[in-house]
């Protein structure tokens, strides 16, 4: 008898929940990561088609690019540029169910 494969829900996606400081209004809100282009003065695209969007091997490789650092900030702490976001990773095949408002 052989053992069946273990299931995964690879790939994942990160959808924008909101700007991490309260305040303003998101533009990005409900759409997903595209592109992360962290040498460009716009560093991110976003989209509505989550097909579009960039898909990770697991959870945990979309939070170490979310973590990303490109430098660091006048403060002396690391410049993330994708935590000024807060967002959820979640599983491609879970991204048909309810959008965020």
């Amino acid at each position: 008898m052989t053992r069946p494969e273990k299931t995964t829900e690879a790939p994942y996606v990160m959808r924008v929940v909101d700007f991490a400081r309260a305040g303003m209004p998101c533009p990005f809100k409900g759409q997903y990561l595209k592109r992360f282009m962290p040498a460009e003065p716009v560093k991110g695209e976003f989209t509505n088609k989550p097909d579009e969007a960039m898909h990770f091997k697991s959870s945990g490789e979309a939070w170490q690019l979310w973590m990303t650092a490109i430098g660091t900030r006048p403060d002396g702490k690391p410049d993330r540029p994708l935590t000024a976001l807060t967002v959820e990773i979640l599983p491609l095949s879970k991204t048909d169910e309810e959008p965020i408002a």
